[in-house]
């Protein structure tokens, strides 16, 4: 992957939600330049922080390291160094799904 990603924008489909647990598998698209990329985050909860992995499956790039996993105040917000990535989200549990 390039280091472009500074700050993303992932619109994220979640397979099952119960209250505000987060824990689970993400799904979403990132549009770069027009060409669409499939990416999987894996969240898990220890106790009472996060952590979690991303997949670029299209990109060859599986269990990537994510940094930073957390989730206050119904806004969950992710980092990897490395690539210059961030993603922040807010979960609203009045939504549509």
């Amino acid at each position: 992957m390039k280091n472009i990603f500074i700050l993303f924008t992932l619109l994220i489909s979640m397979n099952s939600m119960q209250a505000q647990e987060i824990s689970g598998d993400w799904y979403g698209n990132l549009n770069v330049q027009g060409t669409e990329l499939p990416l999987v985050f894996h969240l898990q909860k220890n106790d009472s922080t996060y952590s979690s992995t991303m997949d670029s499956p299209k990109q060859g790039g599986f269990d990537i390291k994510v940094d930073t996993t957390r989730y206050d105040n119904s806004t969950l917000t992710m980092t990897i160094a490395a690539l210059g990535v961030k993603y922040e989200g807010n979960y609203d549990q009045n939504a549509e799904k």
